[in-house]
């Protein structure tokens, strides 16, 4: 039988070897320094890469436990409230310790690791990383397990985990407990960490001790069917129990571990092949590029040289016209598409609004409903834009200035600060939220007092006045502080970048010009020198073609 074709992917010795080698090249030939930089930072991401395994599920559902358990270490607390709950990432460390990570500009703080114990969460605090000497995590050093607040717990802790691990984490491990209904609000999450994000989740019924082996199979075979009708993907069900000594089994656990495990190389390829072959692609233009310049006579790299100021000041123009077309997109037209999505999905919310107004959880409500579509949205908006800049930054490119090729592109880690600035943009929407419909609960409250003091025949009045207080006020003040919010941050976010890519732009600018007036000196002293330098970039340019094929994993058919 034909199975589909599979990828051969490459492993970090092999990725790590590879962008040396284009380093070492790049420096030889003293190519681009700007193209250095970023080959540096991919490098040490490269080098630093992990595989993020968030351990999700209910409050109370098992995670810490779990986590305990296969550590034997009962380093993470249990009895903590979802208030004061944070995610936790588990590091293997020789030197064991504490790193604090936070919203605002407060610097990272670094602790001992029996800290964790008294640390409190705050709003302003965004996830941990505890650094562990210990024999579990040592067997997988290239896996980072999470322990995160409950999908259920309705608190800001849950909103900024989820909105951070959505995008950081890899694959995810999902515990539901033996025996509980199987919670909406975590089948919707499931959901959405496939369907939105294209994550893989391993799926677990936790504390299975407690229902017979007949019993566990019904339950495992009814939640394979409810995630089926969610996700539209037939998952299967493992289980564990960490408490009961006498039934007690983390096999499937070990076994999702193990296999998380032999996916690193998969997962690594995911997260890095087109950033560097977006490198590769850089270097190949900035050879061909003086490859072009070294084929040149004397005349012509003085006319060059002449250019130089006018062609980089059209240039420029046409940068900053784009970077600007960018900042409007982003912080105009975004804000009516993203007003369009969140009013569309509120008002067709009402009733969920009003029951969790009379239990008296709107604001928290509000926020978990705006999460999941801000954070798709935002995103998907940001992807969007910066496509449509990178075709411009290719026209520009691609344009023969008076015989100059000016090479223009976003780094990659500006784009990475971009895709950073989404999870803390909706981390930090809950507490604002939070904080700015407090008059509006006020008045919810009372009317909510009216209807429980209202004789029957009045609450019904009474909750159609509640109804249109949520959707005439709450709604349209809850869009107005989330926008207003998610404004300010791409704002901000759009003019750094600009500032960044103009900065970059000048820098380029002066050392293409010095590049000209180096090999304008060589062309001058020594002929011979010169006429061996085309050799040498065609030399180059045919290496790095060579590394860009290399990078590109093969597709193999095999037959079973």
């Amino acid at each position: 039988m034909t199975v589909p074709h599979r990828f051969d992917f490459h492993s970090q010795s092999f990725f790590i070897d590879l962008i040396g080698k284009a380093e070492s090249l790049n420096a030889a030939l003293n190519i681009s320094d700007s193209t250095a930089r970023e080959m540096e930072y991919l490098s040490a991401k490269l080098a630093d890469f992990k595989v993020m395994v968030p351990v999700v599920g209910k409050f109370s559902g098992g995670k810490s436990t779990l986590l305990n358990t296969h550590m034997r270490n009962s380093v993470l607390k249990h009895d903590i409230t979802p208030e004061t709950a944070f995610a936790t990432e588990l590091h293997y460390s020789e030197t064991e310790k504490l790193l604090v990570h936070y919203l605002d500009d407060t610097p990272v703080a670094e602790l001992p690791a029996d800290a964790l114990g008294t640390l409190q969460g705050r709003d302003n605090l965004f996830y941990v990383q505890l650094f562990l000497n210990n024999d579990a995590l040592k067997c997988h050093p290239n896996v980072v397990l999470v322990d995160m607040p409950g999908f259920d717990s309705k608190s800001q802790a849950h909103h900024k985990a989820i909105a951070n691990y959505l995008a950081r984490g890899d694959l995810f491990v999902c515990l539901f407990p033996a025996g509980v209904s199987f919670d909406g609000s975590i089948i919707d999450s499931i959901a959405e960490i496939k369907l939105d994000h294209g994550k893989d989740v391993l799926c677990l019924l936790s504390k299975s001790g407690r229902q017979t082996a007949a019993a566990l199979n019904e339950s495992k075979a009814s939640l394979v069917e409810t995630l089926a009708r969610t996700t539209g993907s037939r998952i299967s069900i493992g289980h564990i129990e960490a408490v009961d000594k006498k039934r007690f089994t983390l096999d499937d656990f070990d076994g999702g571990l193990a296999d998380i495990g032999l996916r690193f190389d998969e997962l690594l390829s995911k997260r890095f092949t087109t950033q560097l072959d977006a490198s590769l692609d850089k270097l190949v233009h900035e050879l061909q590029s003086m490859q072009r310049y070294s084929q040149s006579n004397e005349a012509q790299l003085r006319q060059q040289i002449g250019v130089a100021e006018q062609a980089y000041s059209q240039a420029r123009e046409e940068l900053n016209h784009s970077l600007t077309q960018l900042e409007y997109n982003l912080c105009s037209l975004g804000k009516e598409q993203l007003i369009s999505q969140v009013s569309m999905v509120l008002n067709t919310a009402t009733d969920r609004l009003l029951g969790a107004a009379k239990a008296n959880q709107l604001s928290s409500e509000i926020a978990e409903i705006l999460r999941p579509v801000l954070q798709s949205g935002i995103k998907s908006l940001i992807q969007a834009e910066v496509g449509k800049l990178e075709k411009q930054l290719d026209s520009i490119s691609c344009t023969d200035y008076q015989g100059l090729q000016i090479s223009v592109s976003l780094a990659a880690e500006q784009k990475d600060e971009l895709d950073d600035l989404i999870p803390i943009i909706i981390a930090t929407l809950g507490p604002l939220i939070l904080s700015r419909l407090g008059p509006v609960g006020l008045i919810i409250s009372n009317l909510l007092a009216q209807i429980f003091g209202a004789k029957p025949a009045q609450q019904q009045d009474q909750q159609a006045m509640l109804q249109q207080k949520i959707q005439s006020e709450v709604i349209p003040q809850a869009i107005n502080h989330a926008i207003e919010h998610i404004k300010a941050q791409l704002e901000k976010a759009a003019a750094q970048l600009k500032d960044q890519v103009m900065d970059s732009f000048e820098q380029n600018k002066h050392a293409h010009q010095q590049k000209l007036h180096s090999l304008q000196q060589q062309l001058n002293e020594d002929k011979a020198k010169f006429d061996r330098l085309q050799a040498d970039y065609a030399d180059g340019l045919q290496q790095v073609q060579q590394l860009r094929q290399l990078l590109i994993p093969v597709a193999l058919e095999e037959n079973r």
